[in-house]
């Protein structure tokens, strides 16, 4: 049996490795994808044009338990610790 690495759903063994396969019809990406650019979409038309999702953001299914709790913690940790580190150089944006 072949080991195939997966990359949401299309698999990264292929003859040409810079090809993507066609994106497959109601798979999870699809449904995030056309939610993210219905929202925008309704934002613009709805006076939020400086709406933007997150860049280098990515979405990610919870698999356990144990990833939900990491998550919720750091969901409650991390704005305090901006608070901490917001005049830290490294932060800042240039």
């Amino acid at each position: 049996m072949n080991n195939v690495e997966r990359r949401r759903g299309v698999s990264l063994q292929c003859e040409n490795e810079n090809q993507f396969s066609k994106p497959i019809k109601k798979s999870l990406s699809v449904i995030i994808n056309q939610f993210k650019g219905s929202v925008k979409r309704w934002c613009n038309k709805n006076g939020c044009p400086n709406f933007f999702w997150q860049p280098r953001f990515y979405d990610r299914i919870i698999r356990n338990e144990k990833e939900l709790y990491q998550i919720r913690k750091y969901i409650e940790q991390n704005p305090l610790k901006w608070e901490i580190e917001k005049d830290n150089i490294e932060n800042l944006e240039i």
